[in-house]
């Protein structure tokens, strides 16, 4: 069955509802995606996320290896898993 452009009414139809649901799906897929992107986007997060990725560590752990200040790695940690928890 081909769902390019058809002619008939009821086909027609068919063929839109099929067209507006792929439509949706992308929607939400973009939204996600640049969700994760826009999280991912800060240096401080994608080392997190890097560091996470190869195995667990605590808050003193990543402090160290970013040598950054403990309130700042805390606040990117809370950004990333506000992201996990959606």
């Amino acid at each position: 069955m081909s769902y390019c452009c058809p002619v008939d009414p009821e086909k027609k139809k068919e063929w839109e509802d099929k067209m507006l649901q792929e439509i949706d799906f992308l929607d939400n897929d973009i939204k996600k995606a640049s969700e994760i992107f826009s999280a991912l986007g800060h240096p401080i997060r994608l080392k997190i996320a890097y560091f996470l990725s190869q195995r667990d560590h605590c808050v003193c752990e990543l402090i160290f290896k970013l040598n950054e200040r403990q309130n700042l790695v805390s606040h990117h940690l809370s950004i990333l898993k506000k992201l996990r928890d959606r």
